[in-house]
């Protein structure tokens, strides 16, 4: 029953009590004694009303108190909670949730102004509880301080309550820091899977451009006379530039985890080498740089862009490292298992990239965490904390094996071991090593969507004896395969192309009961190939190739 309900009952039963009394007590009392009764009935009535009055102010304290409780059981009970204030903006009461996360006990953490926790100006903060009092908004996004000086992102869910008659301010306080960063992360690698994208998209066109200057430059260069040593000097300046531009795009596609890795033979000690020069241009004067690398070859089974990109994250690492300047050692060396130096005997198993600075170095927490993904110590946009994760990755997928040694003050040493080449490894010649180009007389189908490469490859081909026919696309070559006399002993085809692309090609010969040795070719990266190569498919070769890389892996397949 409420208020009104229980004054009503209570002016129902106080006028029937006075009109009935009265007329009771002149049956009970003679006249001589209604005084003594007008007294007794004045008693009862006193007596009446105050246990009416006791028994509704204990219900209704009975009810406050529960309300309390369950408040109190809620307030306590929540995730982080503050009562504030709307007057002066400072903090009433706060649950030891609140007291855990901001990190002061209950005592010091009531009585705080709001501006002492909220990064943003007071004004913003009065607007903010202005609108939350008014019902406009009870939903806040803000960046709170802690007792250690770290800011936390903060969702904040605001309603008004009623205190002891006092309107106060109920907040509910959620920790989204780690849900902020996790979406950071994830745009991070979705640009980064963008990047991939855009990186594999360019790659193939420009792998298709550098494969036709190789090829027409080495035409070129079969045509001029023994005694033109000029052009002949022209020649090999331009071919080197385009392999440059191969070396670049590699770098580009590896990056981006497009492209896979291509292991071969090289000496790590020459790779290291003809990298200084570029590595010291991009090092500031500050820093001093020793190289050092054997006489003798270090000949490993590795990716050379990813040699490579490794050497210039970890340039860029000691680089970032040493702001003030410093000294970098770079380091080659053969070793054994036990990471001896080889004895005289040899024995080595590995060969060794060392990178040493001389920088701020790193804690064991610290170290014990570099690998992580997007883990960094350096601050956005300057670090993006993949470096070193790409850097794990590419040495495990070489069959290597990495090795961080740091402590605070002392610097940083990177070692690197990546595995020995053995002398009979198949397919991959010596560096320096040249072969006389083989021949052939069968006949060759090439199939490439891009003219100028698809006329350069056909005069090659030719200048090598074989029988060329050519086709722009897949559809082409079937109409093609189906007007053909001859025999056509393999196809030369493009793994991309419009209409009809290599594998589709591949397998409506199949299902035409034409078997046929396939070459595949591509300028695209390792996710597009896993798309479309053909698991059985015998070769691939990448573009852009040179006339010797390409005679060289017909042989191979014709004569698999």
């Amino acid at each position: 029953m409420g208020p009104l309900g229980i004054a009503l009952l209570y002016a129902a039963v106080g006028a029937a009590w006075i009109l009935l009394s009265d007329r009771a007590l002149t049956l009970l009392f003679p006249a001589d004694e209604l005084a003594r009764g007008q007294t007794l009935k004045g008693l009862l009535y006193v007596a009446v009303t105050a246990a009416l009055l006791y028994l509704v102010t204990r219900r209704s304290m009975a009810a406050v108190r529960r309300s309390e409780r369950l408040y109190r059981q809620m307030f306590e009970t929540t995730t982080v909670a503050l009562l504030l204030d709307p007057a002066d903006i400072r903090i009433e009461d706060a649950n030891a949730a609140a007291c855990a996360f901001y990190g002061w006990p209950r005592e010091e953490l009531v009585g705080k102004s709001l501006t002492e926790l909220n990064t943003l100006p007071r004004p913003e903060i009065e607007a903010a509880i202005q609108r939350a009092l008014a019902g406009q908004r009870g939903h806040f996004v803000f960046q709170h301080r802690v007792r250690d000086g770290s800011i936390r992102d903060v969702e904040v869910f605001s309603s008004v309550v009623d205190v002891a008659g006092r309107r106060r301010l109920y907040s509910v306080i959620y920790d989204r820091t780690e849900a902020r960063r996790l979406e950071e992360q994830l745009r991070q690698a979705q640009k980064m899977e963008a990047l991939g994208q855009l990186t594999g998209g360019i790659a193939h066109d420009l792998n298709n451009v550098l494969s036709v200057v190789l090829g027409n430059a080495e035409l070129v260069g079969q045509e001029l006379p023994p005694g033109r040593t000029d052009l002949r000097s022209d020649l090999g300046e331009l071919t080197t530039a385009a392999r440059r531009g191969a070396a670049m795009i590699r770098k580009l596609l590896t990056f981006s985890r497009a492209a896979p890795l291509e292991l071969v033979t090289l000496d790590l000690g020459a790779t290291v080498a003809e990298s200084g020069a570029t590595l010291r241009r991009f090092l500031p004067a500050a820093i001093e740089v020793t190289i050092s690398v054997p006489r003798e070859p270090v000949r490993v089974r590795a990716d050379r862009g990813s040699v490579e990109q490794i050497l210039m994250n970890l340039v860029t690492n000691s680089r970032d490292a040493m702001p003030a300047g410093g000294h970098l050692q770079i380091e080659v060396r053969r070793r054994v298992a036990a990471g001896e130096d080889e004895d005289e005997d040899g024995g080595a198993t590995s060969g060794s990239l060392i990178v040493r600075d001389d920088g701020a170095g790193m804690d064991e927490g610290t170290r014990s965490r570099i690998f992580e993904p997007f883990f960094t110590t350096k601050p956005p946009p300057v670090g993006t904390g993949l470096g070193m994760t790409m850097i794990h990755g590419l040495v495990r997928q070489q069959g290597g094996i990495i090795d961080v040694t740091s402590a605070p003050g002392r610097g940083t040493t990177v070692t690197i071991s990546l595995p020995l080449a053995s002398d009979t490894a198949p397919g991959a010649p010596a560096d320096g090593e040249s072969r006389e180009l083989p021949r052939g007389t069968e006949t060759i189908m090439v199939v490439e969507d891009e003219a100028p490469l698809r006329r350069a490859a056909a005069r090659l081909l030719e200048r090598l004896g074989y029988t060329v026919v050519t086709a722009s696309d897949g559809e082409e070559a079937l109409t093609v395969f189906r007007a053909q006399d001859c025999h056509i002993d393999l196809v030369l085809s493009d793994i991309v192309m419009p209409r009809m692309g290599g594998r589709a090609l591949l397998e409506a010969l199949r299902r035409e009961g034409r078997p046929v040795r396939f070459l595949f070719t591509s300028g695209y990266g390792g996710e597009e190939l896993g798309e479309h190569a053909d698991p059985d498919a015998p070769a691939l070769i990448r573009k852009p190739w040179s006339l010797s890389e390409l005679a060289l892996k017909l042989r191979e397949v014709l004569d698999a």
